[in-house]
């Protein structure tokens, strides 16, 4: 296998804005199972503008940007019953989670969890919001009803500073989103309001750009306290004034506050009167956490610095003092935000800034290293021709190819790096929302692409003179009208390039067959029958969206003999539907879900009354079909019609419900490393699963302690072994590469299990390599050629800040001494250097 490293694609990763957990921190119970962590990112690059609940992304659009994110639940309190003191005798009962955010506008915006798409907008009517903070959530008790600001006590209110100084209300009651009223009208200086934190249900501390603190009452809408920072800090190092940048409140009600001049302040809880001022920073602190207790707190700043204090018993004074415990620099650049959360399991800090990648570390343990988390989208924003040389990669509303050149052309062009790729051309899509997903056909003839606003098709041809002077020629195919109105999160072509798939917002999976034209200059066009495809769920986590969400599909595939579509959803649910019958132009029926076009229609397989496929514990990040022999397909597809089947009066156009010949393996991966293998017509799990499972457990489990995800995968099928095809599965994270014999018996011993640096001859089952970081995305761009094993050729080299690619040679394992067909791949790397420098 030929591996092309490349590095000449861009994606400019965009800075994390804010950050905030789903649920408060409670240290006496575990961590709820629906726990989730948003990331807002900011408006530049990439993915500017998204907002990231790990396995999902809500995206944004042009010239978008979140600048803060917050979480609300509501609560059911409908028959709770009172005890003698007139207080709630039952725990009501939690609704769904809500998710919150503002961006550089007057609006705030809630998100559909389940859809991934702006749900509601609220205007503030005063000016443009700077922050936002959610009211605390209340016990339910009667007496909280009565003295509660708010028109229910089942929800909570959103309060936001604006850019004149004002503080609104927004109402969330009835899951609905609206404004409330203004808590503090614009004060007599125009400034703006940087930060907000709620003390409690009742009372609201804000932090201005002038360097006021004030804390207000909700119920009276009165200023109780006011203080000004001092000046003379913020003049020893250069600046006019203060800046309040960000306000904490603890448990016991003492604010804190993080300023420009860098100086940690901690305010009296009952009269606001200044208690302490740490000088930990060397430039501005813009963002403060703080644990369950109250004793622990944790700043992040401008000078790329995480500081930990601790509330101590100082000798000689009577009242307890906070003191600094480390400070580290896990940032390579500004740290803008850190978020904390505490259960009876552990302790977690996540902080955040322009260098794009989330830093995890843990709240207890001081020296105890840190983790940091890809700053690479979830989704890999690629896609391969496997016969055309070409890959794609998009971002925001861009659309790149990519051409690579052929192994002669590469060997030719060693002193000529730039002949060796080429961009061959650019899609700019109409609208401000950012790309979905996109496919490109085998061939290299199609471009599939979705946005939450519609689907769009282009048919493309690269006019190729050599690979320097390649040109991409391309025209938009005109779809239906359900279909290019269609807000898609997923797309797809079959390998034959006759069948199309979009799994709509809703994550109902529309499929329509693609019918060439009769002149090889005819534009291909749509069959006029669409299929709609309903994916079943189980809602296993009510809370984000009772069943929306985790019914929510995050990946699909077609087999190879383009006849089967399977699905795989956040709640590790498992769908697939097989195309029957024997394909002809006459036969065409009607149906409001799965209408038969051209004799063939798709059926969900197997049937949900007798069997279901295995569900997996998390979200299914991959799913892809075992490679099926050339004779198998040949079977499978050819010699088969529907002469023969008799019509009758109730059926006067007969059509044959035969299904494929060989039963597809359908292959899945889970994002905790799990790793199943079903076979698709009868849901059960494949006997070469049964056979090698101990074996799969430990790849799954050393998968597993990589601690990086599966975001991708290619079959590697063209080599002979024994005289008949070997089946390789290679997948790949963020950091890791890893290969998978899926051929042999996977033995559960140590021998079987290899790694980069490895020399020892012996073949091995399961092999991985941390020589590639951070990858973007990887694929198949050509398997035609026959070569001798172990030729190996280098078409550029690994200049650090500079475009490269690399030709590997014979990977590991490889037999030597035979012709072999060999595939070329891809695998494109955005290092973390070069989101630094762009970040500089």
């Amino acid at each position: 296998m030929d591996i092309h490293r490349c590095r000449f694609v861009e994606f400019p990763a965009a800075g994390i804005s804010s950050l905030a957990f789903s649920h408060a921190s409670n240290p006496a119970a575990p961590a709820p199972p629906d726990l989730r962590l948003a990331v807002g990112r900011e408006g530049s690059g990439g993915d500017g503008g998204n907002i990231e609940i790990w396995n999902r992304i809500l995206r944004g659009g042009q010239a978008r940007t979140v600048e803060q994110v917050a979480w609300t639940q509501d609560v059911d309190d409908d028959g709770a019953e009172e005890d003698g003191n007139g207080q709630s005798a039952t725990t009501p009962r939690p609704l769904n989670l809500r998710l919150f955010s503002i961006g550089g506008s007057a609006a705030v915006t809630e998100w559909d969890l389940g859809a991934g798409v702006p749900k509601k907008q609220a205007e503030s009517n005063v000016g443009d919001i700077w922050c936002f903070a959610a009211q605390p959530r209340a016990a339910a008790t009667t007496a909280d009803t009565k003295n509660k600001p708010s028109t229910g006590m089942n929800s909570q209110l959103l309060a936001a500073g604006c850019s004149d100084g004002s503080i609104v209300l927004f109402s969330t009651e009835d899951e609905d989103l609206r404004f409330w009223r203004v808590l503090l009208p614009r004060p007599a200086g125009k400034t703006k309001v940087l930060s907000l934190a709620w003390r409690d249900a009742h009372t609201v501390v804000a932090g201005y750009e002038n360097g006021t603190i004030r804390v207000i009452d909700v119920p009276s809408r009165r200023t109780v306290r006011q203080v000004t920072l001092g000046n003379s800090a913020a003049q020893a190092r250069g600046s006019t004034r203060s800046v309040v940048w960000t306000v904490k409140c603890l448990p016991d009600g003492t604010v804190v506050s993080g300023d420009s001049a860098g100086e940690l302040k901690v305010w009296d809880a009952r009269n606001l009167s200044l208690v302490q001022t740490l000088r930990t920073h060397q430039s501005d602190i813009l963002d403060i956490a703080c644990n369950a207790s109250g004793d622990r707190l944790w700043t992040v700043g401008i000078d790329r610095r995480t500081v930990s204090y601790r509330l101590s018993t100082v000798p000689g004074v009577r009242t307890r003092r906070w003191v600094e415990l480390y400070h580290r620099q896990f940032h390579k650049n500004d740290a803008k935000c850190i978020a904390a959360f505490e259960s009876v399991d552990a302790g977690v800090l996540v902080s955040g800034g322009m260098d794009a990648g989330p830093i995890v570390q843990s709240m207890g343990m001081t020296k105890k290293h840190h983790r940091t988390l890809p700053h690479l989208p979830q989704q890999a924003p690629v896609a391969t021709a496997r016969r055309a040389r070409l890959f794609v990669s998009w971002w925001q509303q861009q659309i790149h190819v990519y051409g690579v050149a052929k192994r002669d052309q590469a060997g030719q062009a060693a002193e000529q790096k730039k002949k060796s790729h080429s961009l061959v051309g650019t899609l700019q899509l109409k609208g401000d929302q950012h790309i979905e997903a996109a496919a490109i056909s085998e061939d290299g003839n199609l471009i599939l692409a979705s946005t939450s606003a519609g689907v769009r098709l282009f048919q493309v041809r690269v006019d190729d003179t050599g690979v320097t002077a390649a040109v991409l020629r391309s025209r938009q195919i005109d779809l239906p009208a359900s279909l290019q109105r269609l807000g898609a999160r997923l797309v797809g072509i079959s390998p034959n390039s006759k069948w199309l798939y979009a799994v709509g917002m809703d994550n109902t999976v529309v499929v329509c067959k693609l019918l060439a034209g009769t002149r090889a200059r005819d534009k291909p066009r749509i069959h006029r029958a669409i299929t709609k495809l309903i994916v079943p769920s189980t809602p296993t986590l009510p809370a984000l969206g009772r069943g929306a969400y985790t019914g929510g599909v995050c990946a699909a595939t077609f087999s190879p003999d383009s006849r089967v579509i399977a699905v795989g959803t956040l709640g590790g649910e498992i769908a697939a539907w097989v195309l029957t019958g024997h394909e002809d132009e006459s036969g065409d029926g009607e149906s409001v879900y799965t209408p038969t076009i051209d004799s063939q229609r798709w059926i969900m397989t197997p049937d949900q009354k007798v069997a279901r496929f295995p569900q997996l514990d998390s979200a299914i990040t991959v799913l892809t079909f075992r490679p099926s022999s050339s004779a198998s397909s040949r079977r499978s597809t050819n010699g088969s019609s529907n002469i023969g089947l008799h019509a009758t009066r109730h059926n006067p156009h007969p059509i044959a419900h035969e299904q494929p010949a060989t039963a597809p393996q359908l292959l899945a991966i889970s994002a905790d490393g799990t790793l199943i293998e079903v076979d698709v017509y009868t849901g059960r799990l494949s006997e070469w699963w049964r056979r090698n499972s101990k074996g799969l457990q430990l790849a799954g489990g050393l998968l597993g302690r990589t601690k990086d995800v599966v975001r991708g995968c290619f079959w590697d099928s063209t080599q002979k072994r024994k005289g008949r095809q070997r089946q390789r599965l290679w997948l790949y994270g963020s950091m890791v590469v890893c290969m998978l014999d899926a051929d042999v018996s996977a033995a559960a011993s140590s021998s079987s299990v290899g790694h980069d640096g490895d020399n020892d001859e012996k073949e091995k089952k399961w092999w991985s390599t941390f020589e590639y970081r951070a990858i973007l995305g990887a694929g198949v761009i050509g398997e035609e050629e026959e070569v001798e094993v172990g030729d190996a050729m280098d078409i550029g080299g690994k200049e650090e800040g500079g475009d490269a690619m690399d030709i590997d040679g014979k990977e590991e394992g490889e037999d030597d001494g035979d012709d072999e067909k060999n595939i070329e791949v891809v695998i494109i790397e955005r290092p973390l250097w070069d989101v630094q420098a762009a970040a500089a």
